[in-house]
C-alpha cells in the first residue's frame, strides 16, 4: 500500500514518524524551486527506496554546493533508518562503487553525453514524463566522495550529529542538509581520508580543491533518474 495511504492505526511509533516525514517531503516537492527547500538545497530527491514497501530504507540524490569543488556533480546517499527511530540516529553514507564497476558505467554513458550534450548541470527530459508523476533528469552522478571526513572506499560519513549530538529534533531532511554542509565545511582533525586532511592541515587549499575536483570526474558517470 502506498504510503500516503496507509493506514496509520498499525503503525509503530518510528513508522508513524517517518510517514509524517515523507508528507512534508512531498508536499515541498511541490513548491516551486524557489519556494522548495529541498531543491533550494540541491537535494533532487529524498526517498524511500521502496514507495510501497520498507520505510526503514531510503535514499537521497544531493548537489554539491555551488562554488565549490564539489559543484556540478551528484551523489547519492544511503540511509539505514534504526526501529528505534528517532531516538537512535539513522546510518547514513554515500553510495560507492568498485573502480571497475565505475568504469563498466562509464563506457555506457557516451550515448548519454551525445544525447544531451551534457555539460554540468541536471539535465530534463521532457520527453520521458510519466503521467504526471515526473520526469527524468540527466545528471553526473560520482560514487566516490573525496572528503576528509567520509571514507572514500565505503562512504562512512564522520558527523557528530548522526552520533554523539543526534537529537530527536533532527529530521532526514535537516540531516542531510547537514551532510551537504559537511562538504564545505570539513573537519581535516578528525578524519577518515587521511591524505585528504593532510593537505587541508597545511592549508594549500589549491591542491585540495584540485584533488577533489579530480576524484569527482574520474568516479562519475552520466545518468538518467526518475525525479
Amino acid at each position: 500500500m502506498i504510503f500516503d495511504i496507509v493506514i496509520v492505526t498499525n503503525m509503530n511509533a518510528s513508522e508513524k514518524r517517518l510517514l509524517k516525514e515523507l508528507r512534508s517531503i512531498k508536499k515541498d516537492y511541490k513548491k516551486s524551486r524557489d519556494q522548495s527547500k529541498l531543491r533550494d538545497n540541491e537535494i533532487l530527491k529524498l526517498s524511500p527506496i521502496d514507495q510501497d514497501g520498507d520505510m526503514f530504507k531510503w535514499f537521497a540524490i544531493v548537489k554539491g554546493p555551488d562554488g565549490s569543488c564539489f559543484e556540478d556533480t551528484y551523489w547519492e546517499l544511503l540511509i539505514d533508518i534504526p526501529q528505534s527511530y528517532p531516538l537512535q540516529p539513522p546510518n547514513i553514507s554515500f553510495k560507492t562503487l568498485s573502480n571497475e564497476r565505475i568504469m563498466d558505467l562509464k563506457k555506457k554513458d557516451k550515448s548519454l553525453k551525445k544525447k544531451y550534450q551534457f555539460v554540468h548541470d541536471v539535465k530534463y527530459d521532457e520527453e520521458a514524463e510519466d503521467g504526471g508523476d515526473g520526469v527524468k533528469a540527466v545528471i553526473k552522478k560520482c560514487y566516490k566522495m573525496p572528503h576528509p571526513n567520509i571514507n572514500f572506499k565505503t562512504g562512512e560519513i564522520c558527523l557528530d550529529i548522526l552520533q554523539s549530538k543526534w537529537s530527536p529534533a533532527w529530521t532526514l531532511q535537516s540531516s542531510v542538509m547537514a551532510i551537504i554542509s559537511l562538504l564545505t565545511n570539513p573537519e581535516p582533525f578528525s578524519p577518515l581520508n587521511i591524505d585528504l586532511a593532510n593537505i587541508l592541515k597545511i592549508e594549500d587549499h589549491t591542491a585540495y580543491n584540485d584533488l577533489v575536483r579530480y576524484y569527482a570526474n574520474k568516479y562519475s558517470t552520466i545518468e538518467v533518474i526518475k525525479i
